[in-house]
């Protein structure tokens, strides 16, 4: 029989996919975000390959881009304050994403953008008047 230090440190060692991670990585990020900064930046860079594809073919991305690329809108919101100099291109590549491919997008991506900005809305990633000209005039 395994003793529980050796099966903690064996199930530590296993690869989890990202998916299940991220819970548990935002809130690691919260409480220390220096050292959890790799790991923030290999989650980031998924999120710009993703954000690429949708960019390039909005219509036709398979449906696990969709669901990646948003659990990715999600994660990186909630933990964007953390890392304002890695996130500053942040908001305008969501209000980017909205306004240049709003008809083409899955509805449920179109909500996770929206409610990811009124996230960093609430903040203060981005400001009212930013917020709202780019959301209401559309």
């Amino acid at each position: 029989m395994l003793t529980c230090m050796y099966r903690c440190d064996l199930l530590s060692r296993m690869k989890i996919p990202n998916t299940n991670r991220r819970p548990n990585l935002q809130h690691k990020i919260r409480r220390d975000p220096l050292s959890y900064k790799n790991d923030f930046q290999s989650q980031y860079e998924q999120y710009i390959a993703y954000r690429d594809l949708i960019k390039n073919s909005p219509a036709s991305a398979p449906a696990d881009n969709i669901i990646s690329i948003r659990d990715l809108i999600d994660f990186i919101s909630h933990v964007a304050d953390c890392y304002p100099d890695l996130t500053a291109q942040f908001p305008d590549d969501l209000i980017d994403l909205l306004t240049r491919h709003h008809a083409e997008l899955e509805a449920e991506l179109r909500e996770k953008l929206v409610g990811s900005l009124v996230l960093l809305r609430k903040k203060d990633i981005i400001d009212s008047a930013k917020y709202y000209f780019h959301l209401l005039c559309q």
